[in-house]
């Protein structure tokens, strides 16, 4: 597949019935910074998601997303995750413009793989911006800038490649909020018409009070490896 030399428009493609299975893996540690030294915590969670096509209309498509299984794991033993067992239906257009009408589709990484195409055709190297808004509490306005890179191939499917760079609205100056740095890699499938990897780095820093220690601040440092891959394919 020879990089493309004009813009290509690139757009999602449904069918009816379909069920798409991804994993997801989250690797990583949380690090917090007291007067008395630095305590550490790893983090493993892994994920299994399915995506059914229930429908497919001439403007919009229908799904079901399941969690089927949220686990974390420490010192050898895993536990579910309250996320385990959420079920979310949500309409998506053709761009990759998503509207829930129940349920929510957030999980660590979640921002990159919900990739909303321009209206315009792209070239190696064009880029834009795509706002959000995260489902923490409290919720922080995000910007995630999308850089086409080119094409690769992924388990022997041609994919476009999308570096993607997540950014506070306000550049993380705002109280209260976290200073965050993520970082990542979207593979589409253009022939699928689905997303089938995406790989984030992420940092985020607090800074909390100290109990008991008036004035005093401790810095919590939490970094993430993100990778969901399609485990299966029509």
């Amino acid at each position: 597949m020879a990089e493309p030399v004009s813009g290509v428009p690139f757009q999602y493609r449904f069918q009816a019935d379909q069920v798409l299975v991804y994993t997801v893996a989250v690797r990583g540690k949380v690090e917090v910074q007291m007067p008395d030294g630095v305590r550490g915590n790893p983090i493993q969670i892994d994920m299994r998601i399915v995506q059914r096509t229930l429908e497919v209309g001439p403007r919009l498509a229908t799904m079901a997303l399941t969690i089927e299984s949220a686990r974390v794991s420490q010192d050898g033993e895993s536990a579910p995750l309250p996320e385990e067992g959420q079920r979310s239906m949500l309409t998506i257009d053709r761009r990759g413009v998503i509207e829930f009408i129940s349920g929510s589709g957030g999980w660590q990484g979640s921002e990159f793989a919900q990739m909303q195409f321009p209206e315009t055709p792209l070239k190696v190297g064009d880029s834009w911006v795509q706002e959000a808004q995260t489902k923490s509490e409290p919720p922080v306005r995000t910007r995630t800038r999308y850089t086409f890179a080119g094409l690769t191939t992924f388990k022997g499917r041609s994919c476009a490649a999308f570096d993607a760079e997540l950014l506070l609205a306000d550049g993380g100056k705002a109280p209260g909020q976290p200073g965050a740095v993520s970082k990542g890699r979207t593979l589409f499938d253009p022939a699928l018409g689905q997303v089938v990897s995406t790989e984030v780095d992420s940092r985020f820093t607090f800074q909390i009070p100290v109990p008991d220690q008036p004035g005093v601040l401790a810095t919590t440092t939490t970094t993430l490896r993100t990778i969901m891959q399609m485990a299966e394919t029509p």
